[in-house]
């Protein structure tokens, strides 16, 4: 290609715009001839021909097609025109980027970077923390690059294998996997992703190669949504419990055992929840006590039992913005565990499961209700010091509110608790009776200034139970 001297920038923009990516190297490469006519700035846009913020095209064609000889000719073009990785600097996250790229894509790709920009395991014994960038607490991951290559150290070495295995590119993630020296000296951490479960093929491909699992990857598989329920069934096959009791935050004596029916309940996973109990989980959990205790936490508190139903009454969850899938869901879980046999009577709670679940429905609606522009809380006039003011007129306010779905949600767990009660009305008329006959028993229903006071329902004294009462 002939570049005559006195091409304007203009005119090289206009050529660069019909060109593609072999031709937008041979450009590059007369550079020198352009030099002093055209800054590197300048070149820089001829030879991509987008912004500095978005991908190379020569580099990005290359490494998605495996063109070796065009990715070595572009790469050297621009480590010659920009020297100390600065080039790298208009790519994105740089050389992590064009990693990345390549482990989704091609493998001839990524040998070919990985052999030009090697990967660094993390720190072991005998190595100083400064010669390598330190792992992220608690996990079993590391950077790739070192200190000579700053743009680099945006990419951890367990980001390019789940970026592999999110296209099924197993031969690229074989590659990492095998890589030497071990790129995870205590192998891989099933638990750097959700892909790891997306499918039993990923997730016999990580087990067969020795991925680290730590504690019953059960637990955590159960707080996520899996794609293909069947993962569960791999995981039980190779033996892990599917009741096994899990011991979170082992530094408070007071957190009871949880099973992985129980996580899911708490995250409001359908998906998890029947999988569990398909593949036989016990519905009411594996203590042989039920209660209901706060537990601190982080500067406040959240509420936790044995007990997979109450675990959905008492998730933090219920603050979830977007409460009409929170509806859906919550309703699936709770028809699953009665269906697989979950028991509503529970003795110690003296008939107080339906009150639990109509205060957490009340803060719903409170809440939304609230949030609303032009919302202005009802006032009783003859109750001005009361604290719960103004709630009895919201109750009846919510004839006229649009409160689906959890006339619905009230519906089907008032059905399921008390066995189908024929005397109660039914939808949104249920919804409110049974919170204005709260009101008129307790005359607790949280106001304004109680919704303020926490981002969790504050339940009554009256239903917390310790393990030590239910002995």
């Amino acid at each position: 290609m002939t570049v005559a001297p006195t091409l304007s920038l203009d005119v090289l923009l206009n050529v660069a715009s019909h060109l593609g990516a072999r031709d937008l190297v041979n450009l590059g490469a007369t550079q020198q001839a352009l030099k002093e006519l055209f800054t590197n700035r300048a070149f820089i846009v001829a030879l991509t021909h987008v912004p500095f913020d978005h991908d190379l095209k020569p580099v990005t064609y290359a490494l998605q097609n495996g063109d070796i000889q065009l990715l070595s000719k572009t790469m050297s073009v621009l480590d010659t025109l920009f020297p100390g990785w600065q080039w790298s600097k208009f790519y994105a996250k740089g050389v992590g980027r064009l990693l990345t790229l390549a482990a989704a894509h091609n493998l001839p790709s990524l040998q070919y970077l990985v052999h030009k920009y090697p990967l660094m395991p993390g720190p072991r014994d005998g190595v100083q923390a400064n010669q390598v960038p330190a792992p992220v607490l608690a996990h079993d991951f590391y950077s790739v690059g070192g200190s000579y290559a700053p743009a680099m150290v945006s990419i951890r070495n367990w980001e390019l294998v789940i970026q592999a295995l999110k296209r099924d590119k197993y031969d690229c993630a074989s590659f990492l996997l095998n890589h030497q020296p071990p790129l995870f000296p205590n192998g891989f951490p099933l638990r750097a992703d959700p892909t790891c479960y997306s499918s039993p093929a990923t997730l016999n491909f990580l087990l067969d190669r020795g991925a680290y699992v730590g504690v019953n990857p059960l637990h955590y598989i159960a707080e996520t949504n899996p794609r293909d329920p069947q993962v569960f069934d791999v995981l039980v096959q190779r033996g892990f419990g599917i009741d096994s009791p899990l011991e979170t935050l082992r530094h408070l004596p007071m957190w009871p055992t949880s099973t992985p029916l129980q996580k899911a309940c708490q995250f409001l996973q359908p998906r998890s929840v029947e999988a569990l109990l398909r593949l036989g989980a016990n519905p009411n959990g594996v203590a042989s006590r039920f209660f209901i205790h706060k537990v601190p936490l982080m500067g406040g508190f959240q509420y936790s039992s044995p007990l997979p139903i109450l675990t959905l009454l008492l998730s933090s969850r219920w603050v979830s913005p977007d409460l009409q899938s929170f509806g859906r869901r919550l309703v699936d879980c709770f028809q699953l565990l009665l269906h697989y046999g979950a028991t509503t009577s529970i003795p110690l709670l003296r008939g107080h499961l339906l009150e639990i679940f109509t205060l957490r429905v009340w803060r719903v609606l409170y809440t939304q209700a609230t949030r609303e522009p032009n919302f202005v809380l009802p006032q009783i006039p003859d109750r001005p010091g009361d604290v719960n003011q103004g709630v009895q007129s919201f109750l009846f306010a919510l004839n006229d509110m649009d409160v689906a779905p959890w006339d619905h949600v009230c519906q089907v767990f008032s059905d399921g608790i008390l066995h189908g009660d024929a005397g109660l009305p039914r939808g949104k008329e249920r919804l409110i009776q049974l919170l204005s006959n709260y009101q008129n028993r307790f005359g607790d229903l949280p106001g304004p200034a109680q919704l303020q006071q926490s981002s969790l329902l504050i339940l009554p004294d009256r239903y917390l139970v310790s393990a030590t009462d239910s002995a």
